[in-house]
C-alpha cells in the first residue's frame, strides 16, 4: 500500500486477511492478473475477457498461494487493442482482444450523425484523426481501406 509505515505492513495485511482479502505477495510464482474493464464498461471490448479471467483465477489460484514455479508469471487480459492494462509491456503472458472481420460502416448512423453535427465535424473530429489515413469520404459516405 502506497503510504503505509514500514512497521505497520504486517499488522495491515493481518487484518485485510481477516477480512477476506486475499493478498499476494513479490518473489517467485504466479502473480495476481489484471484485467482493463472490459465489457463490463467498455464498447471496444473484443471478447469478455473479465471472464477469461475469472476462469484463469480459478485455475490458477493454487499458485496464488503455493507457488511451485521458480519463476514468476505474470497474466494481464485487455479487452481490445487498445491495451489498457499495458498487457504487452507489463506481463509474460498477455491476452489481447482484436477484431475479427473487416470494419463496417453503419451509414444510416453515419447520415444521422452528418445531419446533426455537420461534415465538417465529421471531416476534422474523425477522418483527420485516423492515424492510418484509412477513412475517407467519398459522395456523403463513409468509406474505410481495409487492405491493410
Amino acid at each position: 500500500l502506497q503510504g503505509i509505515d514500514e512497521a505497520h505492513v504486517q499488522e495491515c495485511f493481518d487484518k485485510l486477511n481477516e477480512k477476506g482479502w486475499d493478498l499476494g505477495g513479490a518473489g517467485a510464482g504466479m502473480r495476481t492478473a489484471v484485467s482493463c474493464a472490459g465489457p463490463a464498461r467498455c464498447e471496444q471490448a473484443c471478447y469478455d475477457n473479465l471472464e477469461l479471467h475469472l476462469h484463469a483465477l480459478r485455475h490458477f489460484v493454487g499458485q496464488l498461494h503455493r507457488p511451485e514455479w521458480n519463476y514468476k508469471i505474470k497474466f494481464k487480459f485487455s479487452g481490445c487493442p487498445n491495451d489498457c492494462t499495458s498487457a504487452i509491456m507489463r506481463s509474460d503472458l498477455a491476452v489481447i482482444g482484436t477484431w475479427k472481420d473487416a470494419i463496417q460502416v453503419d451509414e444510416p448512423a453515419v447520415k444521422e450523425w452528418i445531419e446533426e453535427k455537420g461534415v465538417d465535424a465529421l471531416v476534422n473530429q474523425v477522418i483527420n484523426l485516423c492515424p492510418t489515413r484509412a477513412i475517407s469520404l467519398e459522395d456523403g459516405n463513409m468509406k474505410i481501406d481495409t487492405r491493410d
